[in-house]
């Protein structure tokens, strides 16, 4: 990753952080060209920026941006900037265009596109094999669940699997990885990477 890049993405607001953005940029990097990176839950797109960023660098796997960007839900950080009804999308679109800041980023319009749709009807649709599946959206166990169950078969062999905020913060992220997702699957590996994102890869 160029260094300007990776200035850019860390000066950039958004609710991950430069470790876990990181990390999600190298397993971007390894997915095949003929597999897909699909997240779910992605707010203003800082994530999706630095998986963009990792898939440049790599074999440029096509990234889906599932989010329905819709009204934010009360008590959520659904809209922690007051950015309005459609200000969170509009600051995604910036993002991915690199153009929220004085100094432009590299435009990951061609790498990126954003499915406004809620997850589980958009899981009904897909077709292509994921090589990356990252979840981020409602942080309630039984919405996590829903997310991997709808999500989950559409895995390739050898696929990664990140979960954002695992820990006390999200009791219901975290209880739903420890007691059933985690359990579930045959893990090659499992990590963490501080503060709080969960990660697997399943064989191959």
């Amino acid at each position: 990753m160029r260094e300007l890049t990776r200035l850019w993405l860390q000066n950039t607001q958004g609710l991950i952080e430069d470790s876990e953005g990181e990390r999600l940029a190298q397993h971007a990097k390894n997915v095949p060209a003929t597999q897909a990176i699909v997240e779910l839950g992605s707010h203003t797109g800082l994530s999706t920026c630095w998986m963009a960023a990792g898939s440049r660098d790599g074999n440029g796997a096509h990234i889906t941006a599932v989010d329905p960007w819709g009204k934010p839900r009360p008590g959520s950080l659904d809209d922690p900037w007051d950015l309005g009804p459609d200000g969170v999308l509009e600051r995604f679109q910036s993002n991915i265009a690199g153009t929220t800041q004085l100094v432009f980023n590299e435009d990951y319009g061609d790498i990126v596109t954003p499915l406004r749709m809620k997850s589980r009807a958009a899981s009904r649709v897909w077709i292509k094999p994921i090589g990356l599946l990252f979840v981020d959206a409602i942080h309630e166990g039984p919405a996590v669940l829903e997310d991997w169950y709808s999500w989950s078969p559409h895995l390739a062999p050898g696929a990664v699997v990140c979960f954002h905020d695992y820990g006390d913060s999200y009791p219901g992220v975290k209880e739903a990885i420890d007691r059933e997702i985690e359990p579930s699957r045959r893990w090659i590996w499992q990590d963490l990477t501080e503060p709080s994102l969960w990660q697997g890869q399943l064989p191959r």
